[in-house]
């Protein structure tokens, strides 16, 4: 899926933020996301060698300039990694949401929030292993780059509803409204998804008041 999520100043009618909440309702397909371009060759081989049929979306513009690993390597299925772990809160990003997700957990400690990120690789099928044990250990923000409605955030608030785990979620991605044209890092601020904004926005849902004092 070339220019998936955010396209920017392609046009209005060019942004790639419905193929989620599509494509994971299709059986045995594997859906996944890179956070970066050297998770993105492995992601490649992951589709070639796991034997059905795979969506892998990757966004428009630049890489971030990551280390690339010698050769690409097929990932395991449906395991995400657990990047940082935090006491209160943690980000489940999916895809280029990943990296500003770890932005905004640093911004998060700053004020005195101790915030943790999963890069969760897999779309379909999910990490249900690291979300059920990161849920045990207080409230998930979930963050994409596409539409919430069925996407990446419905699809752990599913799985957490069928194995009966009880969690506090907050679902950070584009809201049910068409996207203007516009420079990609300002429209993922106006969205909410920006490091800032997301940072500020986990701040607010845990009710933490300036200077990391809590409510």
């Amino acid at each position: 899926m070339d220019r998936a999520g955010i396209v920017g100043e392609d046009g209005p009618t060019h942004h790639g933020v419905f193929d989620i909440a599509i494509f994971r309702t299709l059986p045995d397909v594997v859906a996944m996301a890179p956070a970066d371009e050297n998770e993105l060759q492995h992601m490649l081989a992951t589709a070639f060698a796991c034997g059905l049929p795979a969506l892998l979306r990757y966004p428009r513009g630049r890489g971030y300039g990551v280390p690339m690993d010698p050769e690409p390597k097929p990932l395991p299925l449906g395991k995400g990694r657990l990047l940082s772990r935090g006491r209160d809160v943690n980000f489940l990003a999916i895809g280029n949401r990943v990296h500003p997700a770890l932005q905004a957990a640093e911004l998060l400690k700053a004020s005195g929030i101790d915030a943790g990120v999963a890069d969760m690789r897999f779309i379909k099928p999910l990490d249900g292993e690291l979300i059920r044990e990161l849920a045990a250990a207080g409230p998930l923000v979930t963050a994409e780059d596409g539409a919430l409605a069925g996407g990446f955030g419905s699809a752990v608030l599913e799985f957490l509803n069928a194995e009966d785990i009880q969690a506090r979620v907050l679902r950070l991605g584009i809201a049910d409204a068409y996207i203007e044209q516009g420079k990609p890092e300002e429209l993922y601020a106006d969205i909410g998804i920006s490091p800032e904004r997301m940072a500020a926005a986990a701040a607010a849902w845990l009710g933490a008041r300036a200077g990391g004092a809590r409510a």
